[in-house]
């Protein structure tokens, strides 16, 4: 490897997920890339050598992401290398144990290239003045003095990085303000506008900026071009915070625009938190190399042959530099969090403040051993608890549990714990290591949600059953409905025949007249005669066709509403029942000049429900008058069967106007209709849907395509079975 190299360790089982990623970053500077695909290669890589970030995938066999972050973070040569989880799971829980585990940042799979380079970036222009430091060892005793007069100044001063907040809102800049109070070593400074957040910039000493993208006048993207065009202001690091801006173009320009991350609103406290402590931490690692630096160049002539007699205390200092800075790395991340330590050779733990204030004891009610700290754990979790620590402590795997315990005044508390243990090279255990923190309120919070929840399936119990009664109140009030359009229809269609039969029967009863008059008067001819029966025999031919006309078109109605009326099972013929709908259709299809084709076996019958059969033909025939042939002048419909095995085979076709594919799902939704407020009520192909799906227990199907009419395909049993 050179000498200014930059080394990255991608750690994924995927090798090409590994792939893309070497892809995203390959053409960094000075970026030297190590892969590795498990756990284990990734801790060999680690005794080995020293890098810059580890990018590390979540789920893995054997050893997940979670479990690696934790081993990295517990041992003391690899603790302040810099973790960013990636996992295509958005899981929250997860994001979480992530941050618990000490990752930096979590990133969800597909990840976008330039997001990724640009996290790279900043811990890889970090990695550089840090090596620097680590080359100039020689001096880091004399330069430790230094600094830790320097430090022990600025903590008398003090010494707070400042933190400056941009939202044209009152309310949003509170929300953060509340948000980060507890973050005691920053100070937070407020802007309402970008021209007043340029303003504060100059004004002050500002390490990071939290900055809302949409705002009157100067939107966000603006101050952080002006920024960042600013030799002076260049390096200030810059979050991006938005509720409306969330398309992945925009996210895409702020980092373009050179920001650290891209929140979205509403953000999660725990992660906007840990975000700005690493955020915070870098600034503070950055000036302490800043003014190292400073020192090294003033010393580094003077000082050479005292720092060369020191080197055994350097070393020294060294080890109690890198471990100080792992406690409060652990401290800082975990702001709330209880740490202890268990000897396993003594049995005796080590609780700081927090423990003893989560159990609500002070010092001299705790001797240090696992059995005082079983006393105060819940009768209920002892034996569990005892049982995941033998697991822990047999398997070498983390001590992961949530428990409750028992507070003096008699309260409970649910408890969280992380604990890690240490083996020595021979696999004996040496002591373990963790935290508790409280969850209480998220338990109860659990709770309550989990009672919410159940009211809520009762309600919507509830809700679904008045809605069936109701969509059964709809199909009866739409079989009416066209109940009622076919006695429409046959009315009009009944007007014609009746007419002529009234017609028919006047002129033989005129004729009739006329001859008994002429027999009166004995003015009767042979010829006359003749005539009159002529004519008679003619009106009685059409009497007899409209009397039969008639009487067809009043048993086709007669037999639809006994079967829209009965809702009973029987054995029919199909041919016949679409005839019978075809012709109390009649009117309505002679108005847009429809012809009709039947192909269907005369002898092809099933054992269903006719009345639904009937309804669901009618639909599609007045879908296809009032859609398939609007602005259209004519047209046919083909309706087809055939049985196939114990199935029957129905086609409906149109060469109307068709249905756009984008729109095949949409039209058997309730009340989707493109005739709103003309007629339609959207629910003709949602009965059709449900009586095939539900009563008819069938399948349909619809092919169509703008222009090019429809074909309706249903497939139900010949022989129904209750």
């Amino acid at each position: 490897m050179a000498a200014h190299s930059i080394p990255i360790l991608l750690v994924d089982d995927e090798l090409k997920d590994l792939f893309t990623l070497e892809s995203m970053l390959g053409d960094l500077d000075q970026l030297e890339i190590v892969s590795c695909t498990s756990g284990d290669q990734a801790l060999r890589h680690l005794k080995n050598r020293e890098f810059a970030l580890i990018l590390l995938d979540v789920h893995m066999p054997k050893m997940n992401g979670f479990e690696i972050a934790t081993q990295i973070r517990a041992n003391p040569l690899t603790s302040h290398i810099p973790i960013i989880l990636l996992t295509a799971s958005s899981r929250e829980d997860f994001q979480f144990q992530g941050y618990e585990s000490g990752a930096v940042d979590y990133l969800i799979k597909p990840i976008e290239p330039l997001m990724l380079r640009n996290k790279v970036e900043v811990f890889a222009k970090l990695y550089r003045p840090q090596q620097t430091l680590l080359n100039n060892n020689q001096y880091m005793t004399h330069v430790e003095e230094l600094l830790a007069k320097r430090t022990s100044s600025l903590e008398r001063q003090g010494h707070k990085l400042q933190v400056l907040i941009v939202d044209d809102r009152l309310e949003n800049l509170l929300v953060l303000e509340a948000i980060l109070e507890e973050l005691t070593d920053i100070t937070l400074i407020r802007a309402t506008s970008g021209q007043e957040a340029l303003s504060a910039v100059l004004q002050n000493d500002i390490s990071l900026i939290l900055l809302d993208v949409q705002m009157p006048g100067m939107d966000g993207f603006e101050v952080a071009k002006r920024l960042h065009s600013n030799a002076v202001t260049s390096h200030i690091s810059i979050i991006f915070i938005t509720a409306g801006m969330s398309q992945y173009s925009a996210q895409l320009y702020g980092y373009e625009l050179g920001a650290i991350d891209y929140m979205i609103k509403p953000i999660e406290p725990t992660i906007v938190k840990s975000k700005i402590r690493v955020f915070c931490d870098l600034c503070r690692q950055r000036d302490i190399i800043q003014q190292q630096k400073k020192f090294l160049e003033v010393l580094s002539a003077s000082r050479a042959a005292a720092l060369q007699h020191a080197t055994a205390e350097l070393n020294e200092n060294l080890e109690r530099y890198k471990h100080l800075a792992e406690t409060q790395e652990l401290a800082t991340r975990a702001a709330e969090l209880g740490i202890w330590d268990w000897n396993a050779a003594s049995n005796h733990q080590v609780w700081t403040d927090r423990v003893y204030e989560l159990f609500g004891i002070g010092r001299d009610q705790f001797d240090g051993t696992t059995e005082s700290w079983l006393r105060y754990v819940h009768p209920e979790d002892q034996s569990r608890c005892k049982t995941a620590l033998k697991l822990a402590l047999k398997n070498q795997q983390n001590f992961n549990i949530e428990f409750r315990i028992v507070l003096p005044d008699g309260s409970v508390r649910h408890l969280k714990n992380h604990g890690m243990v240490s083996f020595d090279e021979h696999g004996n255990v040496q002591r373990m290591t963790g935290v508790n923190y409280d969850i209480t309120e998220r338990k109860h919070a659990e709770e309550e949600i989990f009672q919410l929840t159940k009211n809520l399936e009762q309600r919507v119990k509830e809700k679904t059953e008045q809605l069936s009664l109701a969509m059964e109140q709809i199909f009866e009030s739409e079989k009416l409905a066209s109940l009622g359009g076919i006695v429409a229809g046959v009315s009009h269609e009944l007007n014609t025949p009746i007419g002529n039969i009234v017609l028919a029967a006047s002129t033989i009863q005129e004729m009739l007249m006329t001859l008994f008059e002429n027999i009166e008067q004995k003015k009767l001819t042979l010829s006359q005669l003749q005539h009159t029966i002529a004519d008679c025999n003619s009106a009685s031919e059409l009497l007899l066709r409209n009397a039969n006309r008639s009487k067809k078109l009043i048993e086709s109605f007669k037999n639809i509403a006994i079967n829209q009326t009965s809702k009973s099972k029987r054995l029919f013929n199909l041919r016949q029942t679409v005839n019978d709908v075809l012709t109390t259709q009649g009117a309505a299809l002679k108005s847009v000049k429809v012809r009709t084709e039947v192909r269907i076996a005369a002898e092809l019958t099933l054992d269903s429900y006719p009345g639904d059969i009937e309804q669901i033909l009618t639909n599609l025939i007045l879908n296809s008058i009032r859609h398939g042939f609007d602005g259209k002048d004519g047209g046919q419909i083909m309706i087809g069967a055939e049985r196939q095995n114990d199935k029957v085979h129905i086609s409906y076709q149109d060469n109307g106007i068709g249905i756009a594919p984008e729109l095949h799902r949409k039209i058997f939704e309730p009340f989707y209709t493109t005739k709103f407020g003309q007629g339609g009520s959207g629910l003709g192909l949602f009965i059709v849907h449900n009586l095939i799906r539900g009563t008819l227990k069938g399948d349909i199907s619809l092919e169509s395509e703008s222009g090019k009419g429809v074909l309706f395909r249903l497939i139900i049993p010949a022989v129904l079975t209750n």
